[in-house]
């Protein structure tokens, strides 16, 4: 009877315990981050690794995370199909935080994630103490956004932006008034705390480039 209740509340306190989905390419970088998390002690903590953003979606609804960690991306990552995934896990995904964990150089992307719907992005150099918090957290201590989310119409307007097309196109292949295409477009400029086109051209710029250089060293890999 007694090893029947410890086993028992084995599987309660595994239950329990917070899941966290980590989205890491690198074998290497994974093993680091569970030695990391297991000095610090965070047995609460119960991780499951995939190493290509194409696997996430069956894991998100075998393993039901938490958390999903983006600790790292591979080289071949397409960030326009990142971002069309964010938005669908900010639709259908309302009770799992997002982190992003980004390299010092690329800072610049922290208000278009979160607008995206990403909860947290880590900035290199990251503590321990960061990660562990934004893992461990609940929904209601979430980090306040910099840039507001925008509502899922406006994330699909905001990715056709992002590729190039105008305003006038995007009414064409979505039937409505090319006036109701410019409103929302400026709705998506002041969320992103963008005050003028041009700042929102450049963005899409440094995304069509990160793309191609994505692509030469994926084709040289």
């Amino acid at each position: 009877m007694l090893q029947v209740n410890h086993q028992h509340t084995e599987h309660s306190a595994a239950e329990n315990r917070k899941r966290i989905l980590v989205v890491e390419p690198s074998k290497i970088n994974w093993i680091g981050l569970q030695q990391l998390l297991d000095d610090a002690g965070s047995t609460e903590l119960s991780f499951c690794r995939v190493s290509k953003l194409s696997d996430v979606k069956n894991k998100i609804y075998k393993f039901n995370p938490d958390v999903i960690l983006f600790s790292s991306l591979s080289r071949g990552t397409d960030y326009l199909s990142l971002l069309s995934f964010l938005s669908d896990i900010a639709s259908y995904r309302l009770k799992t935080n997002v982190v992003f964990w980004l390299p010092h150089d690329m800072a610049w992307m922290t208000q278009l994630l979160q607008a995206f719907g990403v909860d947290t992005v880590l900035i290199d150099p990251v503590n321990l103490y960061q990660i562990i918090q934004c893992l461990g957290s609940s929904q209601a201590d979430k980090t306040p956004r910099n840039a507001a989310l925008l509502g899922k119409q406006e994330r699909l307007i905001a990715l056709a932006l992002l590729h190039g097309r105008s305003a006038t196109a995007i009414a064409s292949v979505t039937g409505k008034d090319a006036r109701t295409i410019s409103t929302q477009k400026k709705s998506i400029i002041r969320k992103l705390q963008m005050t003028t086109n041009e700042e929102l051209y450049l963005l899409a710029g440094k995304l069509v480039y990160l793309n191609n250089i994505n692509r030469q060293n994926g084709d040289t890999r």
